[in-house]
């Protein structure tokens, strides 16, 4: 495989992710395989293999792939991995290792289900329960966004020192094929020029240093924390920014925080994350008068942006891919915080693969006239 430089190509969503990984001029690729992640490697390991400048090293666990990006980041390489569903989990403890090492790696999940009962299809869970760790998230939804979250992903990463995830949803985006368009190499090169940390932030044997051992106060560690605040907060600052600058290098519009399509002044209002965002469009399309606001970025959250879109709504719908069990879903949760509470209905649908047509989104629509006392679930669609 090769690079199909300035075309207009069908792609997948995973060879879209490696593609743009290629692009980005990624130095170090730690691996390990899972479904439906796998292809990104081997597409990438195919695009690397004309080229011969990268490291890729395949390791014996997700967890010893994330630890060895979290070291090849501090030596000064770009790095990039990916993973998907147990393979996440099994990291957890390098995730949020890294968000408080300030690694600014970026990693593609291939969202997939969680077991029990051991399924393989789409939802956003096994990303979603990472969100405290310190990581940018970036959830997408189609495969130009794919696309182009991961040099975005990338120029926000390095210029705030934080981890970046780049989520999409297993075989509804990962396996599926669409047309996207792969910009010239100086292209990306213009938006995200090489990697260059602060030189006491890479490890250097030579100049020996003591990396985030036990601090001599607890003053210290709460130090630390906020200074994860901090580089998010600047990453919020810059999210918006960087995507304008990025689409007038690539010549179309790129996602920032959110992307806010329909009638601004509608009276009913949809919040969703990734592919639901998209399909509920069609909805736009057959005439529907609403308005739907989709988060891109979901770390940081753009609180202040989603309220201001949300002002003029009486109803505002959101349907999460995921579950909070025992409170409302993690989207739910941060429309509450950020705009009135008897507004909001919160919906569950599409978990672990089930579809999320129009149809379904309809039905929703029509459930919100009634209040509930939480989270109402669609088990089967339009149901």
């Amino acid at each position: 495989m090769i690079i199909p430089y300035g075309r207009r190509v069908a792609a997948d969503g995973n060879t879209a992710a490696a593609v743009a990984a290629a692009l980005a001029r990624v130095e170090v690729v730690p691996t390990y395989p899972i479904t439906p992640q796998t292809v990104v490697i081997e597409r990438l390991a195919e695009l690397y293999a004309q080229r011969g400048d990268a490291i890729f090293k395949n390791m014996e666990s997700e967890h010893a792939m994330l630890g060895y990006a979290i070291t090849m980041s501090h030596l000064g390489a770009r790095v990039f991995t990916a993973t998907s569903s147990q393979g996440l989990l099994y990291a957890c403890e390098q995730v949020h290792r890294a968000g408080r090492e300030r690694s600014p790696l970026v990693m593609a999940v291939v969202n997939r289900s969680l077991c029990v009962p051991w399924n393989l299809e789409t939802d956003l869970n096994d990303s979603l329960s990472q969100r405290d760790g310190g990581w940018i998230q970036f959830y997408c939804a189609n495969h130009q966004e794919i696309f182009d979250s991961i040099p975005l992903a990338y120029r926000i990463a390095e210029k705030v020192l934080l981890p970046a995830m780049v989520c999409y949803e297993g075989f509804i985006l990962s396996h599926s094929t669409a047309a996207i368009n792969v910009p010239l190499q100086e292209k990306i090169d213009e938006f995200l020029p090489g990697f260059s940390p602060p030189a006491e932030w890479i490890i250097k044997p030579e100049t020996p240093k003591t990396y985030f051992q036990l601090p001599g106060s607890t003053e210290y560690y709460v130090k630390f924390q906020h200074d994860v605040e901090l580089a998010m907060e600047k990453a919020a600052s810059l999210i918006d920014e960087s995507a304008a600058e990025l689409s007038s290098v690539l010549g179309h519009k790129v996602a920032g925080a959110m992307e806010i399509t329909g009638n601004p002044k509608a009276k009913t209002a949809i919040v969703a994350i990734g592919t639901i965002g998209e399909t509920a469009k069609i909805l736009i399309e057959g005439g529907e008068d609403i308005l739907v606001v989709r988060i891109h970025s979901f770390r940081p959250f753009p609180r202040k942006l989603l309220s201001n879109a949300l002002a003029g709504a009486g109803k505002i719908v959101v349907v999460d891919r995921a579950v909070s069990f025992g409170a409302y879903p993690p989207l739910a949760a941060e429309v509450f915080s950020s705009v009135s509470r008897n507004r909001v209905h919160s919906f569950i649908a599409g978990i672990g693969g089930n579809n999320v047509t129009e149809n379904t989104l309809l039905e929703i629509i029509k459930k919100s006239s009634r209040k509930s006392a939480g989270p109402v679930w669609i088990l089967k669609e339009g149901r």
